[in-house]
């Protein structure tokens, strides 16, 4: 993984700017996967779909930013992840927009399933984490400023630092070392899921009904009804699954025998994964 300069994000609503994490070159080695599509790449990591402003907290989407600007720092690891409360502000906000294609709807939808997967919903919450747990205000404090000091005017965004921040920025990018990626993983490890209430059971439900209206593949629908208890819904979309995909053919196993023991958890598919691409 070589990261790239910081791109440089523009609220539509305050016209502030923050930076986040661009790379020039990754791979997907490491790769971590779950039944409910979460992906995980420790090598090509990239920013959230979902933004927050740090300046008037407002949301935006990353497929709205009208041009690519970058700054000339050699790295900033801010990906710009949200809590799954910040999510769930954001979609009820966000949805509001009149012109919200298909596509930006259902990538809202999917980080928002995912998002309670990883809090309540999931096997292996540890490794869902990907060493940058959603909500770790300790991550904050190691790496860089989320966005720099406010602008003192000038054409090149890269440039508005000041002399404070300047000065350190040498010290700054030295302290997200490896180390320092260690630690937070190690403070990742041992997470254990908690108990949704009621209501958040709800909430995902009616998340999952509106995110089955944008998906049509029936091995995915099998698994979103599974994942909020629709388990006979789940084996009839499952009947309608047919490949001779040596992955696929494994993973509807493995989710036929959840359904039959009324298992609703995301399942760990990184060892399947890697197990069928050794056949």
């Amino acid at each position: 993984m070589n990261p790239g300069n910081p791109r440089i994000l523009t609220c539509p609503n305050c016209g502030g700017k923050k930076q986040v994490l661009s790379l020039a070159s990754g791979n997907t080695f490491g790769a971590k996967m779950w039944s409910d599509n979460k992906r995980i790449y420790p090598m090509l990591p990239s920013p959230s779909f979902i933004q927050k402003c740090p300046h008037c907290g407002d949301y935006f989407l990353l497929s709205r930013q009208e041009k690519e600007e970058y700054g000339n720092r050699c790295f900033c690891p801010n990906q710009g992840r949200l809590s799954y409360e910040d999510l769930k502000e954001a979609y009820f906000k966000l949805t509001l927009l009149p012109d919200l294609t298909d596509d930006e709807q259902t990538t809202m939808l999917f980080y928002l399933v995912w998002a309670y997967n990883d809090r309540y919903n999931c096997e292996n919450p540890s490794e869902r984490a990907d060493e940058l747990p959603y909500g770790n205000e300790e991550y904050e404090e190691i790496v860089l400023p989320v966005c720099p000091p406010p602008l003192r005017g000038g054409d090149d965004w890269g440039e508005q630092y000041d002399d404070e921040a300047d000065s350190k920025s040498e010290n700054d990018n030295d302290h997200f070392s490896n180390d320092s990626i260690s630690d937070v993983t190690k403070a990742s490890k041992g997470i254990e899921l908690m108990v949704a209430p009621d209501g958040e059971r709800t909430f995902i439900e009616g998340i999952v009904l509106k995110l089955l209206e944008h998906v049509y593949d029936p091995l995915m629908r099998a698994e979103l009804n599974r994942e909020i208890g629709r388990f006979d819904e789940a084996s009839e979309m499952l009947k309608q699954v047919s490949s001779e995909d040596n992955f696929l053919i494994r993973f509807k196993r493995v989710m036929t025998d959840y359904i039959a023991k009324k298992e609703t958890k995301a399942i760990d598919l990184t060892v399947l994964m890697y197990a069928c691409n050794e056949d």
